[in-house]
């Protein structure tokens, strides 16, 4: 918890008194001050609203006054022994470089942050935290009122470091026992917010009429796979499709204000993951307000339309995007919409949202991981609170030796790495070294503080700059799913003194070149030439040789490495490319999609339109003037060493798949037979959507014996890859440049995970080794 306050040191001394830790005091605030019934001094300045231009948005934002309408407010000490009543907030702080204003607490000035001014200014109005009469009172029946508030950035003297340590300890019951929790969603357009929390509830009622449908239309899937022939085929109820339809087309498509509850700062912050998860559901409120305007809606009804967007867009897994086929819903505008959420981690947002309510159901239990979870997509502006804003909603395990207190005096560095051994001897492993590294082997997304060298070893996750997707397995497991059942004996970790980590490893290849991929529109001319050249400079390098596994042409092993989630999650009967249909729709469906790029990127630049929200099939070539369609498919085909005219079946086995008789199996003579192919065009459109998401900032690499995969940003010839005992992902590493350790051995420093087909995977043909080397991990 940083300090969210500049106020002069010789007015602290009258604003706090010292706590008692012993009784567990907190301090509360009430609200005092003028009983104006209008929320005065707002002015509206112009702004340029954030997002997509399909958003509509308000161009207008409250600025407020603190000199027309001061706030009032007092500071009383309580015991959480005696069980007081108040309302615990939960809100963002903003940055310390946004304009502050002045209030007056316990008689003192007192300087807050802008956020909390203008949330403290609408409580006040309408009667939250104060000690107005039930009369005066605008709904005497609000729970939130005739109680006082706890305020971390407040209540909390965080000059003190010693009180900042103690009343951190207590965050855990602070907001178990408050006897309200009130979230407040700020936002740059809160006119916008206010919208998405009336929209939210709309979702919540909605709901329930759909997931019984898309229950029914499930259940009708599964007879109908089954070929039931006591199935009678009857449509859901017309009635239902009807109700749903009316809802639909009330929204039709626009998402963007509900859309806006979930990408709000409020979201960002760490320590709202344990303050959501510790609080009541009976008792927590959403809150949005601008001006004489405010809405709130129920923890219950945030769920409801969470569960809503997920199911109707899918849960991140771009192979699995839901196709509801109903008359009413435009399926390509869902899919771009799908797109443009996830680009914007709204998909991601939903999904940490229902592991939050799942956490507090109980259902599952979050180990040391949770914290590199978290750290994936949220923030906060002192280092350590990565991980102390989550220490309550980790339950000790036997395999830990002792507990993390907070201490805010300790080195990063040190506290870091105490979490990091923490979640080995968890989890009895050293998977946490794939998301280890320099290299940032992930997209990396803004944050709201400069780059921070910690100083941290290559082995410890960095938890405070890096930021973007990350799948972490972060339930804590039972002891029979551990790789040692017993879970309290401990997992042998070997520290250097200086904080190296020696383990076991084999090496299994050498890196031979690297290339950026990058195609999107943000890139212009660079984007899809780059993964173009890579496809030639690889297959030109491995002409009249086969890929270093099963003996398969070198552009299937391409093929197979960008569309690795796509043939996973085949059954071995479809994925068998002799006797299966599903490897050659995906295949085609990626020619598809691989044109359309490069259609899109031979256009005039003042033509050009986003690649990943438009169709990639040919039927929509028409909206490319100014491209020779012709020279794109000859473009493409000369690179994959493919002809799309009548010599198709033969160069598609020659090139990919040589057990393979398309014609035989499908009929297809000319490329253009597959674009007919219902399965085909589905899968196309799904690799659409895929390809958007797959620049994550990891390059492509070629190995020296011809193993191609990707791996982190900072990759460069000569790096090299590992198994390490007790991981399952490989590894990339440097050596030099680190010096010796204490004992004159040369330390090797983790770029990051990486992946290469046919290392380390099924097909890997020499799994099993010997660990014939220890690594010094630096």
């Amino acid at each position: 918890m940083a300090n969210g306050t500049t106020t002069a040191l010789s007015n602290i001394a009258k604003i706090y008194q010292p706590l008692d830790s012993s009784r567990r005091q907190i301090r509360v605030l009430w609200l005092l001050g003028p009983s104006s019934r209008a929320p005065k001094a707002y002015r509206r300045i112009h702004i340029t609203p954030p997002g997509p231009p399909c958003w509509d948005a308000p161009v207008f934002l409250p600025e407020i006054d603190d000199e027309d309408d001061p706030i009032y407010a007092e500071l009383t000490t309580v015991s959480l022994l005696d069980r007081p009543a108040y309302t615990a907030l939960s809100y963002t702080w903003g940055s310390p470089e946004a304009k502050q204003y002045t209030i007056f607490l316990n008689g003192q000035r007192f300087r807050v942050r802008s956020n909390l001014y203008s949330i403290l200014r609408h409580l006040r109005w309408r009667g939250i935290g104060t000690k107005k009469a039930p009369a005066d009172l605008q709904d005497s029946t609000d729970q939130l009122q005739r109680m006082p508030l706890w305020i971390d950035a407040v209540c909390i003297n965080q000059d003190d470091v010693l009180e900042r340590n103690s009343q951190v300890m207590l965050m855990g019951g602070l907001y178990r026992d408050a006897s309200a929790v009130l979230s407040w969603l700020d936002n740059i357009l809160p006119e916008s917010t206010v919208k998405g929390l009336a929209k939210v509830r709309s979702f919540a009622r909605t709901w329930t009429v759909l997931s019984a449908y898309l229950g029914d239309a499930k259940e009708k899937a599964g007879r109908k796979g089954r070929a039931d022939k006591s199935d009678d085929g009857e449509s859901p109820d017309s009635g239902v499709l009807k109700e749903i339809e009316t809802w639909w087309r009330s929204v039709g498509c626009r998402f963007h204000d509900l859309i806006d509850v979930f990408c709000v700062p409020y979201w960002e912050r760490v320590w709202i993951v344990q303050e959501v998860v510790l609080a009541s559901p009976a008792s927590h409120v959403y809150m949005a307000g601008t001006g004489d305007r405010d809405e709130r809606i129920t923890e219950a009804e945030l769920d409801a339309a969470s569960n809503c967007m997920l199911a109707l867009f899918g849960h991140g897994d771009f192979t699995k995007v839901l196709q509801l086929n109903l008359p009413f819903i435009d399926a390509h505008q869902l899919s771009k919409d799908t797109v443009g959420w996830a680009r914007h981690g709204i998909l991601d947002e939903m999904t940490m949202r229902r592991d939050m309510s799942d956490i507090q159901r109980g259902l599952v239990t979050p180990g040391w991981m949770f914290v590199l979870h978290v750290a994936s997509s949220r923030q906060c502006s002192e280092p350590r609170d990565a991980v102390y804003g989550l220490l309550h909603i980790i339950p000790p395990s036997p395999a830990e030796r002792g507990t993390i207190n907070p201490d805010y005096q300790r080195p990063v560095r040190d506290v870091y790495i105490d979490w990091a051994l923490r979640a080995i001897r968890e989890r009895q492993d050293l998977g946490i070294l794939a998301y280890a590294g320099t290299g940032f082997a992930s997209c990396q997304t803004p944050i709201s503080h400069p780059r921070s060298d910690l100083d941290l070893p290559s082995w410890v996750p960095d938890l405070y700059n890096r930021k973007g997707r990350r799948q972490v397995d972060w339930v804590r497991r039972p002891p029979d799913e551990r790789s040692n059942n017993d879970n309290t004996a401990a997992f042998p970790i070997n520290v250097t003194p200086r904080g190296y980590l020696i383990t076991p490893a084999r090496r299994r290849a050498i890196v031979r070149s690297t290339t950026p991929v990058a195609y999107s529109k943000s890139s212009v001319r660079g984007g899809g030439y780059e993964l173009m050249d890579f496809f030639s400079d690889y297959l030109r390098v491995r002409a009249g040789l086969r890929y270093p596994v099963g003996g398969m042409p070198p552009l299937q092993g391409l093929l197979r490495l960008v569309l690795q989630p796509f043939f996973a999650s085949l059954d071995p009967a479809e994925g068998d490319p002799a006797t299966g249909k599903a490897v050659h729709h995906l295949v085609c469906g990626f020619i598809w999609w691989l044109i359309s790029a490069i259609r899109e990127l031979m256009m005039p630049e003042d033509q050009m339109r986003p690649v990943n929200f438009w169709p990639p099939l040919p039927v929509y070539a028409d909206l490319y003037d100014g491209v020779d369609e012709s020279e794109v498919r000859e473009r493409v085909a000369s690179v994959l060493g493919l002809s799309f005219g009548d010599g198709f079946a033969a160069s598609y086995r020659s090139a990919i798949f040589p057990e393979a008789d398309i014609t035989a199996l499908l009929g297809w003579k000319q490329l253009e037979d597959s674009a007919k192919d219902e399965e085909v065009i589905k899968d196309a459109d799904l690799i659409r959507i895929f390809m958007a998401n797959w620049n994550d900032g990891c390059p492509l690499i070629f190995t020296g014996d011809g193993y191609i995969g990707r791996g982190p940003s900072n990759a460069e010839p000569g790096d090299l890859v590992y198994e390490v005992k007790d991981c399952r992902s490989l590894l990339l590493f440097r050596r030099g440049g680190a010096g010796v350790d204490e004992l004159g051995r040369e330390p090797i420093t983790l770029l990051g995970a990486c992946s290469f087909l046919g290392l380390g995977d099924r097909l890997d043909e020499r799994r099993q080794g010997e660990y014939d080397e220890d690594l010094i991990i630096c």
